[in-house]
């Protein structure tokens, strides 16, 4: 992990925060599409999303 205090200060810890809560949207809403598809997509076909 980047120690972010470090490396770039409040611009770099906005910045992973920013990806912190785009990360969290990404994983919910996967798992509602899971949940919707009842596993019929492949595993892989997210990559291609």
């Amino acid at each position: 992990m980047v120690d972010w205090t470090r490396t770039g200060g409040t611009g770099a810890q906005i910045h992973s925060f920013i990806l912190f809560i785009s990360f969290i949207r990404l994983f919910v809403s996967f798992q509602h599409l899971q949940n919707s598809c009842k596993f019929k997509i492949p595993q892989n076909s997210f990559i291609y999303s």
